[in-house]
This record gives structure tokens, C-alpha cells and sequence, in this order.
């Protein structure tokens, strides 16, 4: 019989219940007693992980209620419809509201890149969308954002799906927002300024707040709409950190907590990409933020490696199972093994900034490769489990010289775990041996090659 898990705490004003999309479970509990969740028994890792949601949910509750911010969850329901940005605009309500085009859409640079996976076959393969979509900055009159993902709702209840994505498992699952399947969700707060809101999904992840979130600052700034306060995440030291570079002002940032739910007097919200399909302007505008590192608190130039193995070996997934090996063949290659996690952003721009080769594993540190200069080579390694070729696309928008390898899982244990993120793989260090020496060798025979010479276009 399916339930639903509230959370309950008494406090002052008397008991409140919390119920709303992020924090209500659905679960199903089979005659075990563990816990069932679209037919697969999860058992003690998702009763682990239920535990730690509710642990979280009751501090942040506590905190509100000592603020005397309890009535902020009187019930409000969510909205349970989602548009278009264009097809709400062709309704009366939207009539109010305002777009402002910035940029038209524009033909994606599409190529073929090498993808060389152990099995064989043809390396060729394209990536990238065949159009980049238009960019533009929505001004909504008394438009609400709500949560950290900056959910997007006009004043008649209606989601704005291509400004709120929901691409993860839920949506895709369900195929609806996620937020329409809420329960109650928090009392809105009015704020009578003009508010812009650069806030999006996946802001936890370093390449996704990179390419997904700051370049709608750049559509901002060039759309000329002026505003107030801005709506983006800094809940991490990165998000600061990068913040910082893009020249905002922090002190009109407003950082959306767990429960944030504000109606603005005018809500600015510029267009958002998919993930990594950056558009030309997007990569200048990323570019740019090296002229703005502090050199003070930064080491010289002259000292840092100009061949760089970006690691995955302090993580948890997807690590390479022949580490030692493959490393001890980079450094006679005289690759030097970098952890990125160690290192502040403004190092890691410098580092890639000042790199003429760089060899990594596919995740999110080889979001940095926008800060490499353009002829740049650049090798990627896949886990099996997960080829992803946005770093591909990137590498096409920003003119480096890209090729990937797929390794193989590490044994039978990494072969059978069906989460793709947690296991184990190998890469031959032969293949990437013969990859970099082909590389010194095409350097020697031509030093004045032109950037992306090994990049094939596209027909």
C-alpha cells in the first residue's frame, strides 16, 4: 500500500506539516519491510537515504521556525500546467509580458570528431545539435521563480518549461514538471524590485553551472534590460568563486534556499541551453573571465606544466581501474598528474589557460577546456558506461584539437553494477602511448599547423 512520508515538528505556532515537491516520498513497502520503489527493492540504501532527506529537512526547519517564518508553509498549491514560453505568450495572460530577442538562432558548428572504442569499428562521430537555439530575455509581471532550479511561473499558474528545465529521472519518467506532481509547496514572498533569475537545474555540478547558468548573465548584459537583483546559486565556493570572475555584483544576489518561493514586481529571465551546447558569444563571454583572475594570488606561468593529466582517482566513480600504470607512461610523456578538486578556480583557469596538451577523464573538471586557447589537443577518456560527447561539441566551439577513447570495466563486478557512475574501467595505455606519440610527431613535421587541424568538418 503506497504512503506517503510527511514531516511533522512542533514548534511555538503549533504543529505544521511539510509536504511540497522536494521533500514529500512516495514509497512503497514490500512484506520484507524494505523499501520498493518502481518495482526494484532498494532496501537499506534507500531507507539510508530517506533518513538523510528527512535529517535535512528537519534542520532547515528548525532555522525558519526560530526566524518565526512557520507560516511560510500555510498551504499554497502548486501550479499544474506548463507551457511554452511561446505558446503562453500567445494567450491573454501573457499578453503583459515582453520578450526581447538577443541573438537569432545560429547553425551549430557540427563535426566529426574520433571516438576510438575497444571493439573497433569506425572512430568517426558527429556531435552537437544542427541549431543552437535563439536567445532572448522574457520580462513577466509579477512572475514568480520557485526552489533552488528556479522553476519559472507566471502569474496564472503556468510553468514555463523551456525556462524551467526538468531533464533529470523524474521528468523523464513521469513526463510532466515535477513541480505539478507537488504536494503544498511554500508561501510566496513578494519583492516589489525587478528581479532577473540566472538559477537553473544541476547547479551542484561544476560543467552545469558553467555552461548553463552563467551564460544567461551574458544574454542579460547584452539584451540591455536593467535589473535589481539577481536570482543564482552560491550555495558552494565554487559558485562564488565563478560568480565573482563574471564581474556580478554579489551584494544583489539573491540566493534561493530549499524553500525559496519569491513574486517579483517584474521577474527578468533570460534564455537557458541545454547543458553544453554553448553558442559563440557564450564561449567569449566564458573566455573572458580569465582577463579578470587576481595574478597576485596566482603562480607564474613559466611554472606550470604545459602537459596535464586531469585525474579522477580522489572520487568515488568512474576511476580508472590501471591508474598506476597509465600514469607512470604519462610521466615519461612528461604529462603531470593534476587533482582539479584541489585547486581553486582561479588555478584551474590558469592551469588549462597555459596548457598546449591535455589527457582526462570524462566528468565535469573537463569543463575547464573553455579556458584553453584554441589549437589546444585534447584527449578524452570514456568509461564505457557513459559517453557523453559534450566536451566533444565544446571542444568544436572553442577550436581545440579533440579525440576520445572508450576503456573497457575494470571485472565482472563493474560489468554487472547497472549505475553507470560507479564503476571501476581500463584504458590500454598502449592506445593513448601511440595517440600521443602521433601527436609529436605531426608536431614535428608541421609546428605552424593551423588550430583543430586533426578536426574534420562535417559535410
Amino acid at each position: 500500500m503506497a504512503r506517503r512520508l510527511l514531516l511533522t515538528e512542533e514548534v511555538e505556532t503549533g504543529t505544521v506539516t511539510i509536504d511540497f515537491v522536494h521533500d514529500s516520498i512516495d514509497i512503497l513497502r514490500n512484506p520484507s519491510g524494505s523499501y520498493n520503489a518502481d518495482g526494484k527493492v532498494l532496501g537499506q540504501r534507500m531507507e539510508s537515504r530517506m533518513t538523510s532527506k528527512l535529517r535535512e529537512i528537519r534542520r532547515d526547519f528548525r532555522r525558519l521556525a526560530r526566524l518565526g517564518c512557520a507560516n511560510l508553509f500555510l498551504p499554497e498549491r502548486p501550479p499544474t500546467s506548463s507551457q511554452t514560453v511561446r505558446e503562453w505568450l500567445s494567450t491573454a495572460a501573457g499578453a503583459e509580458a515582453s520578450l526581447c530577442p538577443v541573438a537569432p538562432a545560429e547553425p551549430a558548428r557540427r563535426n566529426i570528431v574520433d571516438i576510438v572504442e575497444p571493439g573497433g569499428g569506425p572512430p568517426g562521430k558527429t556531435v552537437g545539435p544542427d541549431m543552437l537555439p535563439e536567445s532572448y530575455v522574457l520580462t513577466i509581471p509579477e512572475g514568480r521563480v520557485v526552489g533552488r532550479d528556479g522553476v519559472i511561473v507566471t502569474p496564472d499558474d503556468v510553468i514555463l518549461s523551456d525556462l524551467s528545465l526538468d531533464f533529470m529521472a523524474y521528468s523523464r519518467r513521469v513526463g510532466k514538471q515535477r513541480l505539478t506532481c507537488s504536494g503544498n509547496i511554500p508561501r510566496a514572498t513578494y519583492q516589489p524590485t525587478r528581479i532577473a533569475v540566472l538559477s537553473s537545474q544541476c547547479y551542484r555540478n561544476y560543467s552545469h553551472y558553467l555552461f548553463q547558468i552563467l551564460p544567461r548573465l551574458d544574454v542579460l548584459n547584452r539584451s540591455g534590460v536593467e535589473v535589481d537583483h539577481y536570482v543564482l546559486n552560491l550555495d558552494r565556493s565554487y559558485h562564488r568563486q565563478l560568480a565573482e570572475l563574471t564581474g556580478i555584483d554579489l551584494a544583489k544576489v539573491i540566493s534561493p534556499g530549499r524553500f525559496a518561493h519569491i513574486r517579483a514586481k517584474t521577474l527578468v529571465v533570460p534564455s537557458v541551453t541545454q547543458h553544453n551546447w554553448l553558442t559563440t558569444s557564450g564561449v567569449e563571454f566564458l573566455r573572458s573571465m580569465r582577463d579578470r583572475l587576481p595574478l597576485s594570488n596566482l603562480p607564474d606561468s613559466a611554472t606550470l606544466p604545459s602537459r596535464i593529466y586531469i585525474s579522477r582517482a580522489k572520487t568515488r566513480t568512474r576511476r580508472l581501474a590501471n591508474e598506476k600504470e597509465f600514469v607512470g607512461l604519462l610521466e615519461k610523456r612528461r604529462f603531470a598528474r593534476v587533482f582539479l578538486e584541489d585547486l581553486t578556480v582561479g588555478q584551474q583557469i590558469q592551469l588549462l589557460g597555459n596548457a598546449e596538451f591535455v589527457i582526462g577523464q570524462h566528468g565535469a573538471g573537463m569543463a575547464n577546456l573553455i579556458f584553453c586557447n584554441p589549437g589546444t589537443r585534447v584527449i578524452e577518456i570514456f568509461s564505457p558506461e557513459l559517453i557523453d560527447v559534450a566536451f566533444a561539441f565544446l571542444s568544436c566551439q572553442a577550436d581545440l584539437d579533440y579525440e576520445a577513447y572508450v576503456g573497457q570495466m575494470a571485472d565482472w563486478r563493474s560489468r554487472c553494477l547497472k549505475v553507470h557512475s560507479r564503476g571501476m574501467y581500463r584504458i590500454s595505455a598502449d592506445m593513448i602511448d601511440d595517440a600521443i606519440h602521433s601527436h609529436n610527431s605531426l608536431a614535428r613535421e608541421d609546428k605552424s599547423a593551423e588550430p583543430g587541424m586533426r578536426r574534420r568538418l562535417a559535410s
